[in-house]
């Protein structure tokens, strides 16, 4: 199968054309008709040459197989192999559930419900996790971070883990 990779660059209007390591700039999609069928020896339409299905990261895992990747992450983080972790995605996909789904059964208690908690009760931080839920900008991230910062550098006086959810 032929390799291509077409990018079009609006600033000035010209698209940027790799095909079978070939690489080449133009304003015309007639011309990328034309080296294409130059380089490849066939005749196709400039539809028919930005249609072709390319491989991409997201075709190589199905969703199954990535919320396997979570739990393993996720249990990195239970049993105290990492002290964080990150995890992104479009909002209703189950990352909230699959996260605290996998802290939960790894015997961790969720500190984020402190309504939960009895006043004046006694928590073994050692055994808990906060997960910090919702949108954030990568200011919002890096603030709550510094702020929560002996919460996840200090194993030794502070909680197992840290876990961060953005959509």
């Amino acid at each position: 199968m032929d390799q291509v990779q077409i990018s079009f660059n609006k600033s000035t209007t010209k698209f940027t054309c790799v095909i079978n390591g070939n690489k080449f700039t133009t304003g015309k999609q007639d011309y990328i008709e034309h080296m294409y069928r130059k380089i490849t020896g066939e005749k196709k339409s400039f539809a028919e040459i930005t249609s072709e299905k390319k491989e991409s990261k997201s075709d190589k895992f199905n969703i199954n197989e990535r919320f396997e990747f979570v739990e393993g992450l996720v249990q990195m983080i239970a049993t105290g192999l990492t002290p964080s972790a990150v995890i992104t995605g479009e909002g209703g996909l189950g990352k909230t559930y699959t996260v605290n789904k996998t802290l939960v059964a790894a015997g961790l208690k969720d500190l984020s419900d402190t309504g939960a908690l009895e006043v004046a009760s006694v928590v073994n931080r050692k055994n808990t996790f906060v997960a910090v839920k919702g949108y954030s900008t990568p200011k919002g991230l890096y603030r709550t971070l510094y702020e929560n910062k002996d919460s996840w550098w200090s194993s030794t006086t502070a909680t197992r883990s840290f876990v961060i959810r953005l959509l």
